[in-house]
């Protein structure tokens, strides 16, 4: 278990963004532009001695963004030596030479704890600063905490958001006996249980703040809809009409929405704040489950029969119309949407089995994201609107895989022995 140590960032130090312009990058085009990026040799002093594993780390955070090339040594002119970690230090020459777009520097020296590391990250046509950070550090420990804290501030001056490092997964692991909820982020960082039952747990699911998980759970044969607080570490179970409770989710003013089978099969219906029925949004003959907002609420999609066989809908809250999304396959499920309301991610039953699909609501395009093998199941879009969660068994356990509306990768997530079902990050508001 990981356990997140506090340290302190010295602000104000080598900052400039303006310089950025010409490196952004376009995460929702066709996803063939890349940065070439080279990472020279450390500036270790005698004391520290973790010039490699520096290295290897910052690789192993940059190697999950598909928009990076990490350039090695030997294509770069004298190996990319360079003076100092500093601007002054550097001839950009060779890197320009050498086709290089962004050049970081580690600069780790004594401190006034156990030492201070510098993390820098210049624009080598600009020959300026893009990202400059300087961590002090408790202990050696704190490394990995220091560095991937600055990857994720290179993925946001990137392309905006930083949804791989700073945004939270859930995800529930499966025992015989009992299941619990495990927290980690998609980068492997922070894995921590947060809660165990015993009984069964499904379709876990964030409140836009990031405070509180809704799921079903079920005990001793009864559905109920649990509630767990982060702040207070509580969980409350709370019975509801009928007799089963299927995906539960929040809406962006913090209500909670969840199909229940009152007449029978179930609908889709908004609870009130003391959990009882307030509004049916959704109903038919037909089942009708797994609901998902986008961000400002106006879209929802979710799964229904009422064409004989499960397809994804999305219901349109001011026109108060249902429109069509899937039309291919006979079995589509598990619908969520970007957070702008744009794309849907869900998983397509075929003859190879479950595969995860984005399908774009403006330009009605459909594309397949993965393609196994075994089966990509539970897609779950990050807040940025381009990395996708999924779970697979392509192992032989059911695992977590990153990859991104471009199908790039994918990338296992390290849950480490645990199985990983029904992955679900953070939507936060803006």
């Amino acid at each position: 278990m990981i356990k997140k140590i506090v340290f302190i960032l010295l602000a104000g130090i080598f900052f400039n963004f303006q310089s950025l312009l010409a490196l952004t990058i376009n995460i929702y085009g066709p996803g063939d532009k890349k940065i070439n990026l080279f990472i020279a040799k450390p500036f270790v002093a005698e004391q520290f001695r973790v010039d490699d594993k520096l290295v290897s780390t910052l690789k192993d955070k940059l190697g999950l963004l598909p928009f990076l090339r990490i350039i090695p040594a030997e294509d770069v002119l004298n190996k990319g030596e360079i003076k100092g970690p500093g601007l002054v230090d550097i001839d950009f020459r060779k890197f320009l030479l050498s086709r290089v777009d962004v050049l970081l520097t580690i600069n780790l020296k004594p401190g006034s704890n156990w030492g201070e590391i510098e993390l820098r990250a210049f624009d080598v046509l600009r020959q300026q600063l893009i990202v400059g950070k300087a961590y002090d550090l408790q202990s050696e420990a704190q490394l990995p905490l220091a560095l991937r804290s600055f990857c994720g501030a290179l993925l946001q001056q990137f392309t905006g958001r930083d949804s791989l490092f700073s945004e939270p997964i859930v995800f529930v692991h499966k025992q015989r006996q009992k299941q619990a909820l495990y927290e980690i982020y998609a980068d492997g960082y922070g894995l921590k249980k947060l809660l165990e039952v015993d009984g069964i747990i499904a379709s876990p699911a964030w409140d836009f703040r990031g405070e509180k998980i809704v799921f079903t759970l079920i005990e001793h044969g009864r559905h109920f809809l649990g509630l767990w607080d982060k702040q207070s570490n509580k969980l409350e179970k709370h019975l509801l009409p009928g007799n089963s409770i299927i995906s539960p989710i929040f809406t962006p003013e913090g209500e909670i929405v969840v199909s229940l089978d009152v007449k029978g099969n179930p609908d889709i219906y908004l609870l009130s704040k003391d959990f009882k029925i307030k509004k049916t949004l959704i109903s038919h003959w037909a089942i009708d489950i797994s609901p998902f907002f986008a961000r400002n609420g106006e879209k929802m999609v979710f799964t229904s029969a009422r064409l004989g066989n499960p397809h994804i809908f999305v219901w349109l809250k001011k026109e108060n119309r249902i429109r069509r999304v899937s039309y291919e396959g006979k079995y589509n499920t598990s619908a969520v949407l970007s957070p702008d309301g744009r794309l849907v991610v869900f998983s397509r039953l075929l003859a190879e089995g479950h595969r995860i699909f984005v399908h774009d609501l403006e330009s009605g395009q459909e594309k397949q994201i993965s393609f196994g093998p075994g089966n990509d199941e539970e897609p779950f879009i990050a807040s940025d609107g381009y990395f996708v969660l999924f779970s697979s068994n392509r192992s032989g356990k059911y695992k977590l895989y990153l990859t991104t509306i471009n199908g790039d990768g994918p990338y296992l997530v390290d849950t480490q022995e645990l199985n990983a079902y029904s992955p679900a990050w953070v939507h936060k508001l803006e």
